[in-house]
């Protein structure tokens, strides 16, 4: 075997060195994206389950609540205002959130749907729509745009 001869086994076992490192590195992103995407629902559920801990262990927050729930058109003053307000924009920033992962692809869409509905269910409400109208400038403009396109489409339903 010859010098020459060498080289070119060297070469070509390199190449294969190569292409198996690329393969190995593909599936690792592969792994890690998967598991971004989990780690992404799980967190959307600890959220969900953190924010009904709270209501549920608190009659303060339950009552707070009532005006959003009931569909009351005026929204709250004093204490109860102030904690409505501060659990309203904890919920829109959760779903932000939500939205930022799902848009680049870590979270599923069958999460981002149920973030969605959520959306939906707060912004057909008096309260929640005067909310998000005093809240939105807090957010980003893609997903404040998302929720805008919600609210408009269900004031063109009610009318």
């Amino acid at each position: 075997m010859v010098l020459q001869d060498i080289y070119l086994l060297a070469e070509i076992v390199a190449a294969f060195s190569v292409v198996a490192s690329l393969l190995f590195v593909g599936v690792q992103m592969r792994q890690n994206t998967q598991a971004m995407r989990i780690a992404a629902g799980q967190g959307l559920v600890a959220g969900w389950g953190a924010s009904n801990r709270d209501i549920i262990s608190s009659p303060g927050m339950a009552e707070m609540l009532v005006p959003l729930l009931a569909g009351d058109s005026k929204l709250p003053t004093g204490a109860d205002g102030l904690r409505l307000r501060l659990w309203s924009q904890n919920i829109i920033r959760e779903g932000e959130m939500n939205y930022y992962n799902w848009a680049n692809g870590n979270l599923d869409d069958h999460h981002w749907e149920q973030v969605q509905a959520n959306a939906v269910w707060f912004l057909s409400t008096p309260v929640g729509r005067e909310l998000w109208n005093e809240l939105r400038l807090n957010h980003g403009l893609d997903f404040r745009g998302k929720l805008d396109a919600i609210a408009a489409e269900l004031s063109q339903k009610e009318n």
